[in-house]
């Protein structure tokens, strides 16, 4: 290898190297809760022994734990104790068939429960009791080489979630918005810190390796899970926060008011006879950053419950609402003619009256759209309207005030040949 290319290769490993040193430093600076759409990725900073023993939330991803302190970890074992092992010495109240005793659990062997109560000792099989207030626990034991004092521990549960969802209350001219972040934790940890929330899945955006450690090797031969950032992602910082056990938490995500504009659509087959209501749409732009979610809408008429993909602040909003409940169309099939060359067409004329009306009481901008077919040539002969193609389509665009209906006449051309 000529020194040039040597020269080159050790700057691109000295970049990486910085990079990942980079990286682990930025990950563990400070403790903070990430929660995404199915999970979350908590950091803590705790003050351990040399050999000591930590509670661990019921969600973990067990492949995901990471510590680092002042001194390397050389073994690291997860402890797992069910409702009945953990009660093993407490005093306990147990209801079985029926009936309900209290006493304190001796023991628990080959699948029958010990407990001491008043008169003696009840031996009680564990299918069908329920231990009042139990709970099962996850423990890892931690072995470090030396006392690491303040360390940094980092891991995935994929039972503290959040989703997003929006009102949107209709006004003349503007709109009102309001966004909600909904965190649900169904693990029996309380979780506090500095949280922020991400709009994508973390399962989807994390490669978690298994630390080594398991068989006993040391901290420096594992690493944290890696962040693969493959799509934008909205981020909202929500500051200090208190997650109960089996709770949720709601909090304001951001407000606004800003104009918007309602789009009725109509589409027709261009020779096929019917009536149908418009669509419906609501435009606007977004006043913030807008999270994937559902959409609350109110207006005089209706309610309505939509959903909504993330859109950065100022970007266009459409969101679907149904049937619009005062624009309706018809398309009359008026004739049709053919031209044949022997026993086969090569050509034929379709004429059409359409009919849009407004049984509203408020002028509507009315979308109309006459669908051609898309392998074959065509033209438009007459049209009482203007328009414009579009690739397969006729599009009219209409204003039509209340109570106001418009006639179109339409003659196309089909070329066969």
């Amino acid at each position: 290898m000529d020194l040039k290319k040597k020269a080159i290769l050790i700057a691109i490993i000295a970049v990486l190297l910085f990079s990942v040193v980079s990286y682990t430093q930025s990950f563990f600076e400070s403790s903070g809760i990430a929660v995404y759409y199915d999970g979350a990725l908590v950091k803590n900073s705790v003050i351990l022994n040399k050999e000591d023993e930590i509670e661990l939330p019921s969600g973990i991803v067990e492949e995901s734990f990471y510590a680092k302190g002042n001194s390397p970890l050389v073994k690291f074992e997860v402890v797992k104790k069910g409702e009945i092992e953990n009660n093993i010495g407490k005093e306990i109240t147990v209801y079985f068939k029926n009936k309900e005793i209290k006493g304190k659990l001796l023991d628990y062997k080959d699948g029958k429960a010990y407990i001491e109560v008043n008169d003696g000792i009840a031996v009680v099989y564990p299918e069908g009791f329920i231990i009042k207030d139990a709970k099962s626990t996850l423990k890892a034991k931690l072995y470090f080489k030396d006392n690491p004092g303040e360390t940094l521990i980092s891991y995935i549960t994929q039972k503290l979630t959040w989703n997003a969802n929006h009102k949107i209350f209709l006004g003349k001219d503007k709109l009102k918005i309001e966004s909600y972040a909904v965190i649900t934790n169904k693990d029996n940890k309380k979780y506090e810190g500095d949280v922020k929330l991400y709009t994508k899945s973390m399962l989807g955006s994390y490669y978690v390796q298994p630390p080594i450690y398991y068989k006993t090797a040391t901290i420096e031969e594992s690493s944290p899970p890696k962040i693969e950032e493959k799509q934008t992602t909205l981020e909202f910082p929500l500051g200090k926060l208190e997650i109960n056990p089996k709770s949720t938490v709601n909090t304001l995500l951001g407000g606004g008011e800003t104009d918007y504009k309602r789009k009725s659509s109509l589409s027709f087959y261009y020779r096929y006879s019917g009536k149908k209501k418009a669509s419906d749409s609501l435009i606007f732009k977004a006043p913030y950053a807008l999270a994937k979610g559902d959409v609350y809408v109110y207006s005089d008429y209706f309610e309505k419950k939509v959903s909504m993909d993330n859109k950065a602040k100022g970007e266009e909003v459409i969101l679907s609402l149904g049937e619009d409940l005062f624009i309706e169309g018809e398309l009359s099939l008026k004739n049709q003619e053919y031209k044949r060359d022997g026993n086969k067409i090569t050509r034929e004329d379709t004429e059409v009256l359409l009919r849009v009306k407004n049984y509203g009481d408020n002028e509507k901008k009315v979308e109309l759209n006459i669908e051609m077919p898309s392998y074959l040539k065509w033209e438009v002969l007459s049209s009482s309207e203007n328009y414009k193609k579009e690739n397969n389509k006729i599009k009219y665009g209409l204003s039509l005030k209340g109570g106001e209906e418009k006639e179109i006449n339409l003659k196309v051309r089909i070329n066969y040949d």
